[in-house]
Protein backbone atom coordinates (compact mmCIF):
# COMPACT_ATOMS: atom_id res chain seq x y z
CA UNK A 1 0.00 0.00 0.00
CA UNK A 2 1.61 3.38 -0.78
CA UNK A 3 0.16 6.61 1.15
CA UNK A 4 0.42 10.22 -0.33
CA UNK A 5 -0.18 13.53 1.05
CA UNK A 6 -2.33 15.81 -1.65
CA UNK A 7 -1.59 19.69 -1.59
CA UNK A 8 -5.17 20.96 -2.75
CA UNK A 9 -7.92 22.76 -1.47
CA UNK A 10 -7.55 23.31 2.21
CA UNK A 11 -5.46 20.07 2.84
CA UNK A 12 -1.82 21.50 2.98
CA UNK A 13 -1.58 19.24 6.19
CA UNK A 14 -1.43 15.79 4.98
CA UNK A 15 -4.75 14.03 3.82
CA UNK A 16 -4.00 10.42 3.78
CA UNK A 17 -4.80 8.61 0.97
CA UNK A 18 -4.68 4.88 0.70
CA UNK A 19 -4.01 2.95 -2.68
CA UNK A 20 -4.39 -0.46 -3.63
CA UNK A 21 -3.57 -1.92 -6.57
CA UNK A 22 -6.20 -0.96 -8.50
CA UNK A 23 -5.97 2.61 -8.22
CA UNK A 24 -3.96 5.31 -10.13
CA UNK A 25 -3.16 8.63 -8.11
CA UNK A 26 -0.35 11.16 -8.95
CA UNK A 27 2.69 11.43 -7.08
CA UNK A 28 1.93 14.66 -5.53
CA UNK A 29 3.32 14.25 -2.09
CA UNK A 30 3.42 17.36 -0.09
CA UNK A 31 4.57 17.29 3.81
CA UNK A 32 4.25 20.89 5.29
CA UNK A 33 7.37 21.71 7.33
CA UNK A 34 6.68 21.53 11.21
CA UNK A 35 5.88 25.11 12.45
CA UNK A 36 5.40 24.19 16.04
CA UNK A 37 4.30 21.11 18.15
CA UNK A 38 1.08 21.03 19.79
CA UNK A 39 1.54 24.51 21.36
CA UNK A 40 -1.08 26.89 22.49
CA UNK A 41 -2.67 28.99 19.27
CA UNK A 42 -0.64 31.66 19.09
CA UNK A 43 -3.42 33.94 18.42
CA UNK A 44 -5.61 33.39 21.69
CA UNK A 45 -6.95 32.34 24.09
CA UNK A 46 -10.19 34.83 24.01
CA UNK A 47 -11.39 36.98 26.56
CA UNK A 48 -14.79 36.66 27.80
CA UNK A 49 -16.46 39.28 25.89
CA UNK A 50 -15.69 41.42 23.03
CA UNK A 51 -13.13 44.94 23.23
CA UNK A 52 -14.63 48.00 22.63
CA UNK A 53 -11.78 49.10 20.51
CA UNK A 54 -12.03 45.37 18.58
CA UNK A 55 -15.85 46.20 18.54
CA UNK A 56 -15.23 49.87 16.76
CA UNK A 57 -13.03 48.32 14.23
CA UNK A 58 -15.47 45.69 13.08
CA UNK A 59 -18.09 47.66 12.64
CA UNK A 60 -16.51 50.17 10.66
CA UNK A 61 -15.36 46.52 8.59
CA UNK A 62 -18.99 45.82 8.22
CA UNK A 63 -20.03 49.06 7.24
CA UNK A 64 -17.52 49.14 4.52
CA UNK A 65 -18.28 45.81 3.12
CA UNK A 66 -22.19 46.35 2.96
CA UNK A 67 -22.28 49.95 2.32
CA UNK A 68 -23.50 50.72 5.40
CA UNK A 69 -26.84 47.85 4.81
CA UNK A 70 -26.41 45.16 7.33
CA UNK A 71 -29.38 43.21 5.12
CA UNK A 72 -26.79 42.74 2.30
CA UNK A 73 -24.95 40.75 4.23
CA UNK A 74 -27.60 38.66 5.57
CA UNK A 75 -28.19 37.99 1.69
CA UNK A 76 -24.51 36.84 1.57
CA UNK A 77 -24.71 33.98 3.93
CA UNK A 78 -26.26 32.10 0.54
CA UNK A 79 -23.14 32.44 -1.64
CA UNK A 80 -21.80 31.07 -4.97
CA UNK A 81 -18.58 31.81 -6.46
CA UNK A 82 -16.09 31.15 -9.31
CA UNK A 83 -12.59 31.60 -9.31
CA UNK A 84 -10.05 31.35 -11.58
CA UNK A 85 -6.35 30.41 -10.25
CA UNK A 86 -3.75 28.00 -9.45
CA UNK A 87 -1.89 25.45 -6.71
CA UNK A 88 0.81 24.25 -6.09
CA UNK A 89 0.29 20.52 -6.36
CA UNK A 90 3.73 19.51 -5.33
CA UNK A 91 6.77 20.79 -3.60
CA UNK A 92 8.59 19.70 -6.32
CA UNK A 93 7.28 21.58 -8.84
CA UNK A 94 8.56 25.64 -9.41
CA UNK A 95 4.93 25.92 -10.89
CA UNK A 96 1.68 26.05 -10.28
CA UNK A 97 -1.28 24.01 -11.60
CA UNK A 98 -3.81 26.07 -13.31
CA UNK A 99 -7.59 25.42 -12.28
CA UNK A 100 -10.82 26.86 -11.64
CA UNK A 101 -12.44 26.55 -8.68
CA UNK A 102 -16.06 26.86 -7.45
CA UNK A 103 -17.70 27.89 -3.80
CA UNK A 104 -20.89 27.20 -3.07
CA UNK A 105 -21.90 27.88 0.71
CA UNK A 106 -25.14 28.45 3.24
CA UNK A 107 -23.15 30.22 6.45
CA UNK A 108 -22.46 29.08 8.78
CA UNK A 109 -21.78 25.05 8.11
CA UNK A 110 -22.81 24.19 4.47
CA UNK A 111 -19.84 23.92 1.56
CA UNK A 112 -18.96 22.32 -1.63
CA UNK A 113 -15.64 23.49 -3.04
CA UNK A 114 -15.00 22.19 -6.50
CA UNK A 115 -11.37 22.47 -8.24
CA UNK A 116 -11.10 21.79 -11.81
CA UNK A 117 -7.48 21.28 -12.92
CA UNK A 118 -6.10 21.75 -15.96
CA UNK A 119 -3.51 18.85 -17.22
CA UNK A 120 -3.23 15.30 -14.94
CA UNK A 121 -3.75 15.80 -11.70
CA UNK A 122 -7.30 14.90 -10.82
CA UNK A 123 -10.30 17.23 -10.19
CA UNK A 124 -10.93 17.50 -6.18
CA UNK A 125 -14.60 18.21 -4.16
CA UNK A 126 -15.13 18.61 -0.82
CA UNK A 127 -18.15 18.64 1.07
CA UNK A 128 -19.43 20.37 4.37
CA UNK A 129 -22.42 19.49 6.04
CA UNK A 130 -21.88 20.94 9.70
CA UNK A 131 -18.95 19.17 11.20
CA UNK A 132 -18.78 16.60 8.63
CA UNK A 133 -16.50 16.73 5.88
CA UNK A 134 -16.00 14.41 2.42
CA UNK A 135 -13.59 14.49 0.13
CA UNK A 136 -13.88 13.16 -3.74
CA UNK A 137 -10.25 12.60 -5.47
CA UNK A 138 -11.13 12.16 -9.25
CA UNK A 139 -14.36 10.20 -9.49
CA UNK A 140 -13.98 8.30 -6.08
CA UNK A 141 -14.90 9.29 -2.46
CA UNK A 142 -11.61 9.10 -0.22
CA UNK A 143 -12.22 6.78 2.06
CA UNK A 144 -9.46 7.18 4.78
CA UNK A 145 -10.35 10.87 5.53
CA UNK A 146 -12.31 11.07 8.53
CA UNK A 147 -15.53 13.01 8.48
CA UNK A 148 -14.98 14.61 11.32
CA UNK A 149 -11.37 15.80 11.02
CA UNK A 150 -12.20 16.79 7.65
CA UNK A 151 -14.95 19.02 8.17
CA UNK A 152 -13.16 21.52 10.37
CA UNK A 153 -10.88 22.09 8.04
CA UNK A 154 -12.58 23.32 5.26
CA UNK A 155 -14.67 25.24 7.60
CA UNK A 156 -12.15 26.79 9.43
CA UNK A 157 -10.46 27.56 6.14
CA UNK A 158 -13.75 28.80 4.68
CA UNK A 159 -14.06 31.26 7.91
CA UNK A 160 -10.74 32.37 7.42
CA UNK A 161 -11.28 34.31 3.60
CA UNK A 162 -14.28 33.07 2.28
CA UNK A 163 -16.75 34.10 4.67
CA UNK A 164 -14.58 36.53 6.25
CA UNK A 165 -14.62 38.83 3.38
CA UNK A 166 -18.66 39.02 3.15
CA UNK A 167 -18.24 39.72 6.60
CA UNK A 168 -20.21 36.92 8.08
CA UNK A 169 -17.76 35.74 11.30
CA UNK A 170 -17.50 39.53 12.34
CA UNK A 171 -21.33 40.20 12.09
CA UNK A 172 -22.25 36.72 13.93
CA UNK A 173 -23.23 37.90 17.30
CA UNK A 174 -21.02 35.09 18.95
CA UNK A 175 -17.84 36.47 18.01
CA UNK A 176 -16.02 37.76 20.43
CA UNK A 177 -13.42 40.46 19.11
CA UNK A 178 -9.68 41.85 21.05
CA UNK A 179 -6.34 42.26 20.63
CA UNK A 180 -6.25 45.59 18.59
CA UNK A 181 -2.62 46.51 17.16
CA UNK A 182 -1.17 48.42 14.59
CA UNK A 183 0.01 46.64 11.77
CA UNK A 184 2.40 47.91 8.53
CA UNK A 185 -0.38 46.91 6.51
CA UNK A 186 -3.09 48.89 8.68
CA UNK A 187 -5.26 47.65 12.03
CA UNK A 188 -5.12 43.83 13.27
CA UNK A 189 -8.25 42.46 15.24
CA UNK A 190 -8.84 38.90 16.97
CA UNK A 191 -11.65 37.17 15.97
CA UNK A 192 -12.70 34.06 17.69
CA UNK A 193 -15.96 32.00 17.70
CA UNK A 194 -17.48 28.56 19.23
CA UNK A 195 -15.66 25.43 17.97
CA UNK A 196 -12.90 28.01 15.96
CA UNK A 197 -9.55 28.83 15.64
CA UNK A 198 -8.49 32.23 16.62
CA UNK A 199 -8.45 34.55 13.70
CA UNK A 200 -5.73 37.28 13.55
CA UNK A 201 -7.80 39.55 10.81
CA UNK A 202 -5.90 43.02 9.17
CA UNK A 203 -8.18 45.92 7.81
CA UNK A 204 -6.80 48.42 5.58
CA UNK A 205 -6.42 51.79 7.17
CA UNK A 206 -8.15 53.74 4.88
CA UNK A 207 -10.74 51.24 3.53
CA UNK A 208 -11.44 49.43 6.62
CA UNK A 209 -11.74 46.48 4.69
CA UNK A 210 -10.14 42.89 5.92
CA UNK A 211 -6.80 42.44 3.70
CA UNK A 212 -5.47 39.66 5.79
CA UNK A 213 -6.67 36.72 7.66
CA UNK A 214 -4.11 34.44 9.45
CA UNK A 215 -4.53 31.65 12.04
CA UNK A 216 -3.08 28.35 13.31
CA UNK A 217 -5.02 25.28 13.67
CA UNK A 218 -3.91 22.03 14.74
CA UNK A 219 -3.90 19.51 12.66
CA UNK A 220 -2.59 16.57 12.09
CA UNK A 221 -1.01 17.33 15.65
CA UNK A 222 0.96 20.40 14.32
CA UNK A 223 0.32 24.08 14.47
CA UNK A 224 0.47 25.04 11.14
CA UNK A 225 0.59 28.68 9.81
CA UNK A 226 -2.13 29.70 7.28
CA UNK A 227 -2.66 33.22 5.87
CA UNK A 228 -4.74 34.42 3.23
CA UNK A 229 -3.90 38.02 1.49
CA UNK A 230 -7.35 39.45 -0.08
CA UNK A 231 -6.86 42.14 -2.26
CA UNK A 232 -7.82 44.94 -4.82
CA UNK A 233 -11.65 44.92 -3.58
CA UNK A 234 -14.77 45.94 -6.34
CA UNK A 235 -18.11 46.49 -5.83
CA UNK A 236 -20.32 42.81 -6.26
CA UNK A 237 -24.26 42.84 -5.73
CA UNK A 238 -23.86 46.23 -2.78
CA UNK A 239 -20.80 44.39 -1.49
CA UNK A 240 -17.13 45.18 -1.65
CA UNK A 241 -15.25 42.07 -1.83
CA UNK A 242 -11.61 41.07 -2.91
CA UNK A 243 -10.83 40.16 -6.58
CA UNK A 244 -7.28 38.60 -5.92
CA UNK A 245 -6.72 36.38 -3.01
CA UNK A 246 -3.60 34.34 -1.84
CA UNK A 247 -2.93 31.66 0.56
CA UNK A 248 0.09 30.54 2.32
CA UNK A 249 1.02 28.37 4.51
CA UNK A 250 4.13 27.97 6.52
CA UNK A 251 5.26 30.67 4.28
CA UNK A 252 4.65 28.41 1.10
CA UNK A 253 2.45 30.08 -1.02
CA UNK A 254 0.26 27.29 -1.97
CA UNK A 255 -3.07 28.65 -4.02
CA UNK A 256 -3.59 31.84 -5.79
CA UNK A 257 -7.41 33.07 -7.19
CA UNK A 258 -8.75 35.93 -9.05
CA UNK A 259 -11.58 37.20 -11.07
CA UNK A 260 -14.35 36.18 -9.19
CA UNK A 261 -17.66 35.34 -10.57
CA UNK A 262 -20.43 35.81 -7.77
CA UNK A 263 -23.89 35.14 -7.28
CA UNK A 264 -26.17 34.98 -4.10
CA UNK A 265 -29.43 33.05 -4.82
CA UNK A 266 -31.99 32.84 -2.45
CA UNK A 267 -31.29 28.89 -1.44
CA UNK A 268 -29.28 26.42 -2.89
CA UNK A 269 -30.71 22.51 -2.53
CA UNK A 270 -29.54 21.16 1.27
CA UNK A 271 -28.58 17.83 -1.05
CA UNK A 272 -25.56 19.32 -2.57
CA UNK A 273 -23.98 19.21 0.71
CA UNK A 274 -24.59 15.74 1.40
CA UNK A 275 -22.23 12.84 1.54
CA UNK A 276 -21.59 12.07 -2.15
CA UNK A 277 -21.86 8.71 -3.08
CA UNK A 278 -19.19 6.63 -3.37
Amino acid sequence: MRRLSVSVAFLLTAVVIGCGPGKELPDAVVRPKEVSSSAADPNGPAPAASEPAAKAVIDRALGAISGNDPTRLSKAKVAKVTYQGAVKTSPQNTDMTKASRVIETVWPSLALVADDFMGDFPNTAFYLRESQGWMRFGPKLNPETLPQVLGPVIRNDLGAWHWMMLGLPLSDPKAIVFGVAKKPGGTSVKVALPDRPVYLVTFDETSGLPVKSEYHPLENQLRVRKVFVMTEHKPVAGLLLPTKIEFTQNDLVAERWSSPNWEFPESIDPARFEQPKQ
